[in-house]
């Protein structure tokens, strides 16, 4: 399955939900490439001349260093990228925030039972005392 990636000074993507995520040099991502997954930070985001200089390809480098004394990193094709999740404390808190959204509408349309209703509110009591520690 290809990802439908823009690349430009950051990397724009839409999801199923037609909102536009970009990803930019200093991101933290979970990225796959076939059966391969790759965790790191987006180091540089760029073309790849290695393979074919007369016909440099879109490219990210991701730094998946694990420590100050141990270098390493992919070169990464953004045609070869089948999933791209920005792992960054602030998107998770985005993300966080849009479930909050989307659970309390249906807790508020009256969607649930009883049971599910007691359930969400201890969820979501939870998830905001995250969100809160997390800023």
């Amino acid at each position: 399955m290809k990802f439908n990636l823009k690349l430009g000074y950051h990397l724009e993507h839409k999801n199923e939900r037609d909102v536009v995520l970009a990803y930019s040099e200093g991101d933290e991502v979970i990225c796959k490439v076939g059966d391969k997954t790759y965790s790191g930070m987006i180091a540089k985001i760029g073309y790849d001349f290695e393979a074919d200089p007369s016909t440099p390809k879109p490219a990210i480098y991701l730094d998946a260093s694990e420590s100050r004394t141990s270098h390493s990193g992919e070169v990464i094709l953004v045609e070869d990228i089948t999933y791209l999740y920005n792992d960054t404390a602030e998107y998770k808190r985005e993300a966080v925030h849009e479930l909050i959204d989307m659970v309390l509408k249906k807790y508020d349309d009256g969607d649930m039972t009883d049971e599910e209703q007691d359930k969400v509110a201890k969820i979501l009591y939870r998830l905001w005392q995250f969100v809160k520690q997390e800023k």
